[in-house]
């Protein structure tokens, strides 16, 4: 009976342990619902046409947004914009997260993999709000040719 007792109370533990470990994988949860670009088909899109996100050109801003399957840093897809002119403004290219639920007061990390074809190819990484209030950015994120990530933390503030 104590045995018994003993292994129940020993298995609770290890249950207990292992609850707690997988606790912060949920408070860490990725947001975004196509982050990866998974859930999209191999392709060219514009505006809302892919999952989770909007994509927006302005002024004399000119780009081809495609989901590829051959130049990826994780998984299988990412997203490929090809610049044909930056335009005027830096909101004259946009590709944006859309309606991700946070709640005042947190802090979230911001995290993106990216890359150019030309070395010093330059992008501005944004969070924020629909009424322009910006939490955290990365303006310019310098890129390379290689792979690299680009991390923030921000603090929802309304």
């Amino acid at each position: 009976m104590r045995n018994n007792k003993r292994q129940f109370n020993n298995l609770f533990k290890y249950c207990l342990i292992l609850v707690l470990m997988i606790i912060p994988a949920v408070v860490n949860a990725q947001l975004n619902t196509n982050g990866g670009f998974e859930s999209s088909a191999v392709d060219t899109v514009s505006g809302t046409e892919l999952e989770g996100w909007v994509i927006e050109l302005g002024g004399d801003g000119d780009a081809v947004f495609q989901v590829v399957d051959d130049t990826v840093q994780q998984g299988s897809r990412a997203l490929k914009v090809t610049v044909n002119a930056a335009g005027t403004n830096q909101w004259d290219i946009q590709i944006i997260a859309d309606s991700i639920h946070v709640t005042p007061g947190e802090t979230y990390s911001y995290s993106v993999w990216a890359k150019s074809s030309a070395a010093g190819s330059q992008v501005n990484f944004t969070v924020g709000n629909y009424a322009y209030n910006e939490y955290g950015f990365i303006r310019p994120a310098d890129l390379t040719t290689e792979w690299q990530e680009f991390t923030m933390d921000f603090t929802v503030s309304d």
